[in-house]
């Protein structure tokens, strides 16, 4: 993926998925949190411009930190390959 592709993605992602937030007249966007894309359909993870399973494995990865079963703080540091592997162990 593109570093041009990733942020426009990123982008959707915030204003679909992240809290709004006005400040000196102009609008923002939070980074989604873990519970908001645990809840999402993968259709609409998919109109962010998410591949099948880029959206599958964000979900797959969003529901254990929702659920306290895995700490954001240690998936930030972790490679993808280690993800998976602390996923299938729960």
């Amino acid at each position: 993926m593109s570093l041009k592709a990733g942020v426009a993605i990123t982008e959707r992602l915030l204003e679909r998925f992240g809290e709004r937030i006005e400040y000196d007249g102009r609008r923002f966007h939070a980074f989604p949190t873990a519970s908001r894309i645990a809840h999402a359909r993968l259709i609409t993870l998919r109109a962010c411009g998410l591949s099948a399973r880029k959206a599958e494995t964000l979900r797959d990865v969003a529901r254990p930190i929702e659920s306290g079963e895995l700490k954001e703080e240690r998936v930030a540091g972790m490679r993808t390959s280690l993800i998976h592997t602390a996923l299938k162990r729960r």
